[in-house]
C-alpha cells in the first residue's frame, strides 16, 4: 500500500510528536523532560507520542512484532471506527478515523499503523549516533540513511576525525 501525501503528513507528525516526548537524549544532549517543543497539545499526546517512540523503536531494531502487538494495543485503547470524510466543500472523500477516546492522537496512531502496514517500514530507523536515541524515516533511495539529522551526523565525523588524528600523534614515528 502507498501512502498519499494526507497520510504522509500524519506519519511526519507522528514521527515529531514521538521524538518531541520518547526520548531521553536528542543529538548527544539529554532532553528535558517537558518538550520545549512548540508541538499542539503535547501535554494531552505526551502518552501516545512515548507509546509511538516505543513502537517505532522496535521497528527499527526489527522487532515488527512486538511494534504491532503495541500498535494493537493502542488502536484497542482508543477504539478507532472508520469514517468517509470530504475534504472541504465539493472536496474527494477520504477515510478518517475517529475516536472517543483518542482525540488527535487517533489519526497520528492509526497513519503509524498504515506505514507499519506498508512496505516503507524497513525506513523506520534509530539514529546511529551514539547518545541519540531519536526515530526517522529514511528518505534515500537506497535507505542507507543513519543519522536523523545533519547534527548528528556532523558529531560522529568530527568524532572520528579527531580519533584518527589521536591515533596518528600516538603512533611512534
Amino acid at each position: 500500500m502507498e501512502l498519499d501525501e494526507h497520510w504522509m503528513l500524519a506519519v511526519q507528525d507522528a514521527f515529531a510528536l514521538a521524538n518531541a516526548v520518547g526520548p531521553a537524549f536528542a543529538h548527544g544532549k539529554p532532553l528535558p523532560s517537558e518538550p520545549t517543543r512548540s508541538l499542539p497539545e503535547v501535554a494531552v499526546l505526551g502518552d501516545t507520542g512515548r507509546e509511538l517512540w516505543m513502537i517505532l523503536r522496535a521497528v527499527a531494531a526489527g522487532d515488527t512484532a512486538a511494534a504491532a502487538e503495541r500498535l494493537n494495543a493502542l488502536l484497542d485503547l482508543m477504539d478507532a471506527r472508520p469514517r468517509m470524510a470530504r475534504r472541504g466543500p465539493g472536496g474527494f472523500w477520504h477515510l478518517q478515523f475517529v475516536s472517543s477516546t483518542g482525540g488527535e492522537s487517533t489519526h497520528l496512531v492509526i497513519a503509524t499503523g498504515m506505514l507499519l502496514g506498508s512496505g516503507d517500514f524497513v525506513r523506520i530507523k534509530g539514529c546511529q549516533a551514539p547518545r541519540c536515541e531519536r526515530v526517522f524515516l529514511d528518505s534515500t533511495r537506497n535507505r542507507s540513511q543513519q543519522f536523523c539529522s545533519t547534527r548528528c551526523q556532523d558529531r560522529v565525523k568530527t568524532a572520528s576525525l579527531r580519533e584518527r588524528r589521536r591515533a596518528r600523534e600516538d603512533t611512534p614515528s
